[in-house]
């Protein structure tokens, strides 16, 4: 699920440039804007990979699995 958050927070200067420019003041397609983005997604990628890891993988189901 992590990777699909990841992809979109990617995607979004290019699916959502009109919101990026009223949210930030700037534009997406500028170099100035991508250095921005760029170290904030360092950031938060490198805060995620801080966390503990889950070992238990997925959580087991709850109830009858009938």
């Amino acid at each position: 699920m992590a990777l699909v958050v990841v992809m979109a927070t990617v995607a979004t200067p290019v699916t959502m440039p009109r919101q990026i420019r009223e949210l930030t003041g700037l534009d997406p397609a500028a170099l100035e804007f991508a250095e921005l983005y760029t170290e904030q997604l360092r950031r938060i990628v490198s805060r995620l990979g801080n966390l503990p890891s889950d070992e238990g993988g997925r959580p087991e189901p709850t109830g009858n699995p009938e």
